[in-house]
């Protein structure tokens, strides 16, 4: 298991978090932690699926990696949201 890869993809998680909460700051938005450790999880989730799934992140693939994270933690987070959304309406 790559641990600098997991180190990453939260990086890239916590990254799009911090910039999505500036611009939801500036529409008036209070700072919620809770979505920032969700960013966080979601971020070492998709790096440890790409580290089992043998991806090496390297100093030639570090771009290309960073890119495609920042992508999966994205569309994941959207999901991990929708399903939460989901369960609390059928509760």
């Amino acid at each position: 298991m790559d641990i600098i890869a997991i180190g990453a993809s939260i990086g890239v998680a916590v990254g799009l978090g911090v910039l999505t909460y500036i611009s939801k700051m500036q529409k008036g938005e209070k700072f919620d932690a809770q979505k920032l450790i969700k960013s966080g999880i979601v971020g070492a989730l998709i790096g440890g699926i790409a580290s089992t799934s043998g991806y090496t992140l390297t100093a030639e693939n570090y771009q290309s990696y960073l890119v495609t994270n920042a992508g999966a933690v994205a569309i994941a987070y959207q999901l991990v949201n929708l399903s939460i959304r989901t369960i609390k309406e059928k509760l």
